[in-house]
């Protein structure tokens, strides 16, 4: 939820707006961003996003969040679909560095980044691939992003740990052994 909301949060925070007369306090914000996330981009069901939402704020905004996320939800993905996603998704001095190093491909930038990320996994040597990963040519293990690591049998047996494919390559252009320090 947290990574979906900072990926889109200038987009939930323009479907939003119209549905509010004056600024909530920044929890109760926090709180409406989850919730349109969830409704928005993660497919929660409407009438779970919507209650854990309103348990999460105080009493007094409990019927703000409870109308605006039904409006959100009653809206559905539609409500994303007339934004300029990329542009409000990015912060104005990103975009502008991005623009001023890569002109019209910022868009493009722009796009990738507001895209989940794949897991990227190291095995102990032996372990097998989990099922549905590729081999990366630098020894690391990519699953599909919303794998949850939690669910792999190697994870499990910890045989496995997430680590970034360009985190891991330090570690292996060095040979690290057990026992040195690096």
């Amino acid at each position: 939820m947290a990574a979906a909301v900072l990926r889109r949060l200038g987009s939930l925070d323009a479907v939003l707006e119209p549905f509010l007369r004056r600024e909530p306090p920044p929890e109760v914000r926090q709180v409406l961003r989850i919730g349109a996330a969830e409704l928005l981009l993660l497919a929660t069901p409407p009438h779970a996003a919507v209650a854990s939402c309103v348990d999460l704020v105080p009493r007094p905004f409990a019927g703000l969040v409870n109308a605006v996320l039904r409006k959100v939800g009653a809206e559905g993905a539609a409500a994303l679909e007339d934004l300029d996603g990329e542009r409000l998704d990015t912060p104005g001095w990103l975009w502008t560095a991005w623009h001023k190093a890569y002109g019209p491909g910022v868009r493009a930038i722009a796009r990738a980044h507001r895209l989940p990320a794949p897991l990227d996994l190291s095995l102990k040597a032996g372990t097998a691939l989990p099922e549905g990963a590729i081999l990366l040519p630098t020894g690391t293990v990519r699953l599909p992003a919303g794998t949850r690591i939690t669910e792999l049998p190697a994870f499990i047996d910890g045989a496995a740990w997430a680590q970034d494919a360009a985190a891991a390559l330090p570690a292996r252009l060095l040979a690290a052994r057990a026992g040195e320090r690096v």
